[in-house]
């Protein structure tokens, strides 16, 4: 909910129903909803805050406010990888019972989710560097406020996690039933 910015429904009936409630009281109509829809990204903000599942995505998008208001920046297929850590990493595909072992195919001895691919692997380096010369030190804690900074560095960093998913599928998908049991790319779309 929080990578598509999609208010949760329970708070948005709660919202609608403020802003009836609100119907004989002085202030425009628009200001009573505005203030409301203030109201529900607060208690949403307190959900996201005591969720315990989400915790990858919770430390990459703390603050709903900055990620919710930015004004550029769609979220595709592989930023949603980047974003929750589903998808073409071995210790979420071991998690789902689709591969033998949650360890990177070229460390070994570090598991392979979504901080180690993006911001440690030595796999990837290169086009991690690549962008860092341009955006500055990645880490997992300024991601996205780098991301929604500017067009031009949320385009910088989709291109990124394109780039390094696209590879690993294909990674993936060669290494057969020993280490990606049965999963062809179009499963995992």
């Amino acid at each position: 909910m929080v990578v598509a910015g999609a208010i949760p429904i329970h708070l948005l009936a709660k919202e609608r129903k403020e802003v009836y409630q609100k119907k004989g009281q002085p202030g425009t109509r628009a200001t009573k909803k505005e203030e409301s829809r203030e109201e529900t990204l607060g208690r949403w903000q307190e959900e996201w805050d005591a969720a315990q599942k989400g915790q990858w995505t919770k430390r990459l998008i703390p603050r709903l406010g900055p990620w919710l208001g930015r004004s550029q920046g769609e979220v595709d297929f592989f930023l949603t990888q980047l974003l929750t850590g589903h998808g073409a990493f071995r210790a979420y595909l071991h998690k789902m019972g689709r591969a033998r072992s949650p360890m990177c195919l070229h460390c070994g001895d570090a598991q392979d989710d979504a901080c180690h691919t993006f911001f440690v692997c030595e796999r990837w380096a290169g086009w991690r560097r690549a962008v860092e010369d341009e955006l500055g030190r990645l880490q997992p804690e300024t991601l996205v406020l780098k991301m929604i900074e500017s067009d031009r560095n949320w385009k910088r960093v989709a291109t990124f996690a394109r780039a390094v998913l696209s590879e690993k599928r294909m990674e993936l998908a060669n290494q057969g039933p020993a280490s990606h049991e049965g999963t062809s790319s179009s499963e995992e779309d």
